[in-house]
């Protein structure tokens, strides 16, 4: 049996694109014990995938933070034994952790800042997606997967608890929901909230039931919308941000007809659960490759000179600008959203 070790300790959304990886290196090789070493704030996202074995959890940013801290993760990775470590996060810390835990195949991209400490170092391929360009780790293992998609399961006792915060929000399994995701990590990907409060006016006086995500820290954010949407629009819509589950956000996500969001982890759970997204980007753009996967999704942005101004964004506007949230207007996101409608109704009629 061999024992395989993933280190992701990024975000959420980097986790989720790691996914595809762990299902295709659990399917070409099934006999082997899978672990995946993340961070405390993302475990709930693959507890229970079938295609992990066990979840080591490294509180990086607190009480693992320290010098001490690291060293005891390291003793403790040591001791399992693993024979192969593959690094999808390209940080100098994980790719240390591996040599360190003497782990004797390390397998990385060449773009690591620690690729001093592996042996197998693979292209990283900023042309594809990087869904496609995790996958790539996995050549050593004899990985080949086409058509790859992002698994996450839903399980019976999750759907029952999604239809009973609908349920309590006032809303029925037949309504139209449109999910909307004001928040991000990164306060310059986020469109501005007049403008979500705006859309949601519009989505609520064509009859649809607009469902509001987020984490707790997009609270302040959502607060913002709230306060300037109409009454009658507060009556027809379900504030869930902040509070939800991990699993409840999914299961929740999946009972969608559309989901309207900023470039964010939400954004890949929706296109995991085949939900058409339209997605609003404006520092980061579609070619650094975390755009929503799939051929059912849509991608709203302005093409500018100062884009992309980072992997990320930023937490500021370089420009003091923020032209490239400010030039996309309500009007052709709720378009956008009639037509996705429109069209998916369509299809639905030749079946």
């Amino acid at each position: 049996m061999k024992r395989i070790l993933v280190i992701q300790t990024a975000f959420l959304g980097d986790v989720i694109l790691t996914i595809p990886l762990l299902s295709a290196i659990k399917k070409k090789t099934e006999n082997c014990f899978l672990s995946v070493l993340l961070i405390p704030e993302v475990k709930e996202i693959l507890t229970g995938h079938p295609a992990v074995d066990e979840l080591i959890v490294y509180d990086k940013k607190r009480k693992d933070k320290s010098f001490p801290g690291f060293l005891k993760l390291v003793k403790r990775i040591r001791k399992k034994k693993f024979d192969i470590v593959i690094l999808p996060h390209r940080s100098f810390r994980s790719a240390l952790l591996a040599w360190l835990s003497k782990i004797p195949i390390r397998v990385g991209f060449d773009r690591s800042q620690g690729k001093i400490f592996l042996n197998n170092i693979v292209n990283y391929d900023k042309n594809k997606h990087d869904l496609e360009r995790n996958l790539d780790l996995g050549v050593l293992l004899g990985v080949n997967i086409f058509n790859p998609e992002i698994y996450l399961p839903i399980e019976k006792d999750e759907r029952v608890d999604a239809s009973k915060i609908l349920k309590k929000c006032g809303f029925g399994e037949n309504d139209l929901l449109i999910g909307i995701n004001p928040g991000s990590v990164w306060p310059t990907k986020r469109w501005w909230p007049q403008r979500y409060a705006k859309l949601l006016n519009l989505l609520v006086e064509e009859g649809y039931k607009p469902i509001i995500f987020g984490s707790k820290k997009d609270i302040s954010v959502v607060d913002r919308i709230i306060n300037d949407i109409s009454s009658e629009t507060g009556r027809n819509i379900a504030n869930l941000a902040g509070k939800t589950s991990l699993k409840q956000l999914s299961a929740l996500i999946s009972k969608c007809r559309i989901f309207v969001t900023n470039d964010s982890a939400s954004m890949h759970i929706a296109v995991a659960h085949k939900i058409p997204v339209i997605a609003l980007f404006g520092p980061t753009t579609p070619q650094l490759g975390f755009y929503p996967y799939g051929e059912n999704n849509l991608v709203i942005e302005k093409k500018m000179a100062c884009r992309p101004c980072g992997l990320h964004g930023g937490y500021k506007c370089r420009l003091k600008t923020h032209e490239c949230m400010k030039a996309i207007k309500v009007k052709e996101v709720f378009e956008a959203v009639q037509q996705k409608l429109t069209k998916m109704e369509n299809e639905q009629k030749q079946i």
